[in-house]
């Protein structure tokens, strides 16, 4: 009886034994395990940041796949926002060349604008020019036609007193049509 009580203790005993060695055995692969896990959990969260650090400086973000899916998800939104961040900075891009072209077309159009200006301006005067000298040369040969019906009416000839008073009549109306034209010019 003492042998089988000696064998029962020393059972337990190493029954005990190979229970703890088993379990630390099982403790350590946890252990193990826990730390691969968490190594690549860490590494997946750590090239997510990665990525989205290259999106923020307008680089291409390099997703990879993951077996967590929470990683994954966030890998794939990490994608779909580089894709729109470079749709958005091709509108800029789109935005800013059509601002540029329409100010160079309204540059074009105010230089347009000036030469046609000044143009009109040159035209202007050189009507100016030309209605005065016109008014001027037409006032000359009137002056003369004017003084001779004068004389004849103060020489009193009433032989042709009725075409002295129509011809009379139309250069006083032809002096007014150049004085107008003058004060016109």
């Amino acid at each position: 009886r003492k042998k089988m009580i000696r064998w029962v203790g020393i059972g337990s005993a190493i029954t005990f034994l190979l229970i703890a060695a088993f379990s630390l055995f099982l403790l350590g692969v946890g252990l193990v395990g826990a730390f691969e896990i968490s190594r690549r959990v860490s590494g997946d969260i750590a090239r997510a940041a990665g990525s989205a650090d290259l999106i923020a400086r307008g680089r291409r973000p390099d997703v990879g796949w993951s077996p967590i899916s929470e990683v994954e998800r966030l890998s794939g939104a990490l994608a779909r926002s580089a894709h729109l961040h470079d749709a958005r900075q091709r509108e800029r891009d789109e935005q800013v060349a059509q601002a540029d072209a329409a100010k160079r077309e309204a540059e074009k159009a105010r230089r347009e604008a000036e030469k046609a200006r000044v143009a009109a301006e040159e035209a202007d005067s050189a009507k100016d020019d030309f209605l005065a000298m016109l008014s001027h040369e037409l006032r000359n040969p009137l002056a003369p036609g004017l003084t001779a019906l004068e004389l004849m009416r103060l020489r009193g000839e009433s032989t042709s007193q009725r075409e002295r008073d129509v011809i009379e009549r139309q250069v006083k109306h032809l002096v007014r049509l150049v004085e107008d034209l003058f004060d016109v010019s």
